[in-house]
């Protein structure tokens, strides 16, 4: 399979779907309908992933113009249909992953390198679990056996992903849990690369994750930790993990352990019963925690979890004011971190290379979330790492050059 971005070149157009938030969900059908509308004949369509598995009847009522639907952990099986050979799709046990290498369209530098399946933890928000399952660790040689393939294609950035990465190893024998993995993955190869663990869930943060971070050099300091809000009340409400006292008392700890490190969260504003109040402590929360990078949803009721059949639930027209003006106080807190970054010397890493100059990413930018740095004056070749000073900052971009 040859991977195009433009829809009118390609044989099959696919579709990955998000099934977990309904914007998410609305996304992705607008995009389906809007593929159904520009499909020529012969060209096959092709839906797949969350939202896939969760509606599949119901969307292959609604749109006979799809040619198939393929579920979670069914990608590799898209060249099977394509070919025209029967498709079967084997049932796996519960604590079992699949073993089948997914189809990975990454970009030319980076790949997500998934460590687990599923999630154990009853967040009264998420359909993961009722989605994709328990939480389900892949075997370590699964794991780093695709790490390698990766490093051998050149890919420059292992992003290591799980619904809930740093319960890694907890349901496998040996004792074996995320720090041993980022060191194994570190060590795979004597060349420049990067290892990004992501979503990491707040109360498991040890300080033996942290040693393991800041004892590789290859290891981004990157703490991608999804609080999703502050206030203790709302956070038992939620069916989450820790306090507000907790939240700050971890920040605190990974700055002065690991004060290069960049700290990215996520909010979720809106929860029923969230009052003026308890939002406004969140926007003091956020202040007084300076995160890096934040990313904020605004609550909205999702089919078949706790928190949907809660009562008072707030306006929409106060949800995305409430979105709008945290969003704009992390502008602010963004702005400030990347002008102090002026002046500074960085390794970076080559993402594209475009008309108008280079696209490149800090160690402290995830692909995707956290903004880019725009070169000038640089000849680098994408999938290089370099050495630039950084010139100017914008609220989530920077722009630098080639010394």
């Amino acid at each position: 399979i040859v991977h195009t971005v433009d829809p009118d070149e390609a044989d099959a157009l696919l579709v990955n779907t998000c099934g977990f938030i309904e914007d998410a969900k609305r996304e992705s059908i607008d995009e389906v309908l809007t593929l159904m509308e520009r499909k020529r004949d012969g060209q096959r369509l092709i839906v797949l992933g969350c939202l896939s598995k969760r509606y599949m009847d119901e969307l292959s009522r609604e749109m006979p113009e799809v040619d198939a639907f393929f579920g979670i952990g069914q990608a590799a099986k898209i060249a099977e249909f394509l070919s025209g050979r029967p498709v079967e799709y084997p049932a796996l046990p519960a604590n079992k992953v699949n073993k089948v290498t997914p189809l990975i369209l990454a970009a030319p530098t980076f790949a997500p390198l998934k460590a687990a399946e599923g999630c154990s933890r009853r967040c009264g928000f998420c359909v993961i679990p009722s989605i994709r399952g328990p939480y389900k660790s892949r075997a370590l040689e699964e794991v780093l056996a695709e790490a390698r393939g990766f490093l051998k294609r050149g890919i420059k950035e292992l992003l290591v992903v799980a619904q809930d990465l740093s319960s890694y190893g907890r349901d496998l024998l040996g004792g074996y849990g995320l720090p041993e993995l980022l060191h194994d993955l570190a060590t795979l190869e004597d060349t420049e690369y990067r290892v990004r663990p992501l979503y990491l869930y707040p109360t498991e943060v040890s300080g033996r994750l942290l040693q393991a971070i800041s004892g590789h050099e290859r290891v981004c300091s990157y703490f991608d930790i999804p609080l999703q809000h502050s206030e203790d009340r709302i956070l038992k409400a939620m069916g989450r993990g820790g306090s507000r006292k907790k939240y700050l008392e971890l920040i605190r700890t990974i700055r002065r352990d690991l004060p290069d490190a960049a700290i990215r969260t996520t909010m979720i504003v809106g929860f029923p019963g969230e009052s003026e109040d308890e939002f406004s402590a969140l926007l003091e929360f956020v202040e007084e925690a300076g995160f890096d990078h934040l990313g904020a949803f605004g609550y909205s009721d999702e089919e078949g979890t706790p928190a949907a059949s809660l009562e008072d639930k707030v306006p929409q027209e106060v949800v995305e004011r409430r979105l709008e003006e945290l969003m704009g106080i992390q502008a602010e807190i963004s702005r400030e971190h990347n002008e102090q970054l002026v002046g500074c010397g960085f390794r970076v890493l080559v993402d594209e290379c475009v008309d108008e100059g280079v696209i490149a990413r800090l160690e402290r930018q995830a692909p995707d979330v956290d903004g880019v740095l725009y070169l000038s004056g640089c000849d680098a070749k994408v999938g290089e790492f370099v050495d630039v000073e950084i010139t100017g900052a914008s609220d989530y971009d920077l722009e630098g050059v080639c010394p």
